[in-house]
């Protein structure tokens, strides 16, 4: 047990200031309170988290650097800071602390400065800050001051492995709830946005049972986003190779515990094993764990530090296509009196059996040669999509979708109409739609059969969402059929 890498997160939070200039805040108390709890969970984060709140500067200073000190390279650090966040008249960050005196930055506030310093001096190769206050995006200006510098830099953090994401720009505020930080007493936009994530398991985009820096990113800015367009989350990575784990989520793998566990394994031999199960799954498994192979060994084709792991995953991929498939399977049952959609003479259910158990290939030469031919299958598809609006979960809304299919002999274009509490389908462009899907034939049809998840197919490229990606998720719990 000894030798196991440390997991250790440091919560630094000030909301009473003894300088009257400085307003105070209520959300860093609530948010520390709340990533605490996700990050000791043994189920999420299981790291070990220490806090301090409202500490004068030097007291601060001393637990940062000593949360810092005597770490191995493998130990995962995580320091949180969470506040006000000040720039003097050089324009360089602060971080205030009980006994900040505005008039007097650089002797009684933590700066930025200081923190990278300790940073950069770890033994350990992986390093994550999280910063919740105003002008956090300030941070990296330290690290990039002119193109010049940029290479010593760069050279200088190398191996270092660190990872910085902040609340807003360098010339932003950041939010409590709707209003500035200044005086609100609600949540933190961003700290609750990493909270959500971490808690419910939603920032783990691939399904793969874990949340990758990356991921818990992506999902923070969407998310902040959407509560307001006045700040910008930003992310900073400087000599981390490959995809670094920040938690388990909630929701688990469609893939064995076991494998998922090893995909960043030291050893190439292992990684290469890795793949080679991998690759296993994504020819003979359901389409959700198949999917969820197929995002995997994506990430080890671009990321993994060896060039024959990156190859073995490129291989994988590619042989999608090329091992043969087996004929078209119609062998499922009758088509029932429940089943509202019709394809070319087979129900729903039928229609979903026979997307499962055929390659695209195979499935898209099945619609051309018995299945009607694509314009049929597409017509009646759609027709089922209007079969399955539910209006009462649409009351109220006015919009249009642009569906872009791409299929054999070029792609055919549907456009999905939603007003007064009624789903039309016609053929071409919508005027003004909300959203525009692009997808392929296949995936389309797996798509709305169930056999597939929009989520996952957005992030291998497979979907693309032009427009209101938010109305789109709300648009597909609209119909009782799996998601359109």
């Amino acid at each position: 047990m000894q030798n196991m890498a440390a997991r250790s997160a440091l919560l630094v939070t000030c909301t009473q200031y003894e300088d009257s200039r400085l307003a105070v805040l209520r959300s860093p108390v609530r948010d520390a309170d709340a990533l605490a709890d996700v990050l000791r969970n043994p189920n999420i984060g299981n790291y070990t988290v220490d806090a301090i709140g409202d500490q004068p500067e030097y007291i601060v200073r001393r637990q940062i650097a000593g949360f810092f000190d005597n770490r191995r390279p493998e130990d995962l650090l995580l320091l949180y800071v969470s506040g006000h966040g000040l720039r003097d008249d050089s324009g360089e960050l602060h971080f205030a602390t009980r006994d900040t005196n505005l008039s007097s930055l650089d002797a009684t506030a933590v700066s930025a400065h200081f923190v990278n310093r300790q940073m950069s001096r770890t033994r350990s190769r992986r390093v994550v800050l999280l910063l919740d206050c105003c002008y956090s995006g300030a941070f990296a200006e330290g690290l990039f001051v002119k193109a010049d510098e940029n290479l010593q830099l760069v050279q200088q953090f190398e191996g270092r492995g660190r990872a910085i994401i902040t609340a807003s720009k360098a010339t932003e505020y950041s939010f409590e709830g709707a209003r500035l930080a200044h005086s609100s007493a609600l949540p933190s936009v961003f700290t609750s946005a990493l909270v959500q994530g971490l808690a419910t398991g939603q920032a783990d985009l691939n399904n793969d049972g874990q949340i990758s820096l990356d991921e818990l990113y992506e999902y923070t800015y969407d998310e902040v986003k959407r509560g307001t367009a006045h700040q910008t989350p930003s992310k900073w990575v400087l000599g981390i190779e490959g995809s670094l784990i920040l938690a388990k989520s909630i929701r688990g793998s469609t893939l064995p515990s076991e494998l998922v566990q090893v995909i960043s394994h030291p050893l190439v031999r292992v990684r290469l094993a890795v793949v080679s199960e991998l690759a296993e799954i994504l020819q003979n498994s359901d389409v959700q764990p198949a999917a969820t192979a197929e995002v995997m060994l994506i990430r080890l084709q671009s990321s993994d530090p060896e060039a024959r792991v990156r190859e073995a995953a490129a291989s994988a991929l590619s042989g999608i296509a090329a091992i043969p498939s087996p004929r078209p399977n119609y062998e499922t049952r009758a088509p029932s009196d429940q089943d509202n959609v019709r394809i070319h003479g087979l129900g729903f259910a039928a229609l979903s059996a026979v997307v499962k158990r055929n390659s695209n290939d195979s499935l898209i030469a099945a619609i051309q040669q018995q299945m009607g031919g694509i314009e049929v299958v597409l017509d009646e598809a759609f027709a089922g999509m209007v079969d399955s609006f539910n209006p009462a979960k649409a009351v109220g809304q006015r919009a249009a979708v642009q569906y872009e299919i791409a299929a054999p002999g070029g792609t055919r274009l549907y456009a999905v109409s939603l007003a007064e509490g009624r789903c039309e389908v016609d053929k071409g462009r919508a005027e003004s739609p909300r959203v525009t899907l692009r997808i392929g034939l296949a995936d389309f049809l797996r798509l709305i059969t169930g056999n597939a998840n929009s989520m996952q197919l957005f992030m291998v490229g497979k979907l693309k969402v032009s427009g209101d990606l938010f109305f789109y998720q709300t648009y597909q719990s609209w119909f009782d059929r799996p998601e359109p």
